[in-house]
């Protein structure tokens, strides 16, 4: 029963069509939204274990720093290190620059191929001895 309105015929409700075209769109922008919300998870996911590795590249540089110049050939070599979270390798190389001078470089190389290696570089010179005057 529909009711006539100046000769047309007045529709009520939506029609098949329009719920289709309507469901359509909704999916198209939902799928789109899930896109985004799935790269940003993977982007906070590489940030924190590069923050993991520059906190691994910070700790070993302290301890090195901390070490006495005659232990630092000690260091040297090559170790895995972390947890289930995020494993890497650590290897601190040792080399004589000069009298007196040891350049150490320490890498840290995560496990995980997404984030990079890094490498710090320090020069270390041996403390003149203290002079009693």
């Amino acid at each position: 029963m529909s009711r006539m309105r100046q000769g047309r015929p007045v529709r009520r409700g939506t029609t098949l069509l329009e719920i289709v075209v309507a469901l359509v769109l909704l999916g198209i922008a939902g799928s789109g939204i899930a896109a985004m919300a799935f790269h940003a998870g993977r982007s906070t996911l590489a940030a924190g274990l590069v923050a993991q590795r520059d906190a691994a590249l910070s700790s070993m540089t302290e301890q090195v720093g901390n070490l006495a110049y005659e232990q630092l050939p000690g260091l040297a070599g090559c170790r895995d290190r972390g947890d289930e979270h995020f494993a890497y390798l650590a290897c601190v190389r040792v080399e004589e620059e000069a009298q007196n001078l040891r350049e150490v470089t320490v890498l840290i190389d995560p496990d995980d191929e997404t984030v990079a290696s890094a490498t710090a570089v320090l020069l270390r010179a041996r403390t003149p001895p203290a002079s009693p005057f």
